[in-house]
């Protein structure tokens, strides 16, 4: 498959800077059909109003989480 990225410059400062080229030109070359794996994911630090989340996973990814009152219905993925 194959795509491009318009490119454009915004700004107050954009009289400044130029671009040598407005697009991209992408190439995906295989799809991604392998969902990421947790390996570890630990909550550390745990203070009166913060604590710190330590996760890996698999490959890069974006991790959502929620904080909650016990009994509380969780949103589902098709929420986001």
């Amino acid at each position: 498959m194959r795509g491009y990225v318009t490119l454009a410059l915004d700004g107050v400062n954009m009289n400044v800077y130029s671009l040598p080229s407005t697009s991209v030109e992408f190439f995906i070359i295989s799809q991604d059909t392998k969902a990421p794996s947790w390996e570890t994911c630990e909550v550390i630090n745990i203070k009166k109003t913060s604590v710190d989340l330590v996760v890996s996973l698999s490959e890069p990814c974006i991790v959502y989480y929620v904080i909650a009152l016990k009994g509380t219905e969780f949103p589902t993925l098709g929420d986001f």
